[in-house]
């Protein structure tokens, strides 16, 4: 029994060989970006949701006082 490897021979240019180098930059670049934008994103809505907690705990805190009149 013999076993032969099968070999693909692509002929690939160096247009081509940059095209793909370019767009793998290109997509690698968008990606990074977007990461950024959704780490402000995070922080910026984390903050929010801080800022809407404490508020709702003074709420809370003040229809306390106003319900039991410890004013």
């Amino acid at each position: 029994t013999t076993t032969t490897n099968s070999v693909v021979h692509g002929s690939v240019s160096t247009a081509h060989r940059t095209l793909i180098s370019e767009r793998d930059a290109a997509l690698q670049a968008f990606s990074a970006s977007l990461n950024d934008h959704l780490v402000e994103v995070r922080a910026k809505y984390a903050s929010v949701l801080s800022a809407e907690a404490s508020w709702l705990s003074r709420w809370k805190s003040q229809v306390r006082m106003l319900r039991s009149g410890d004013l």
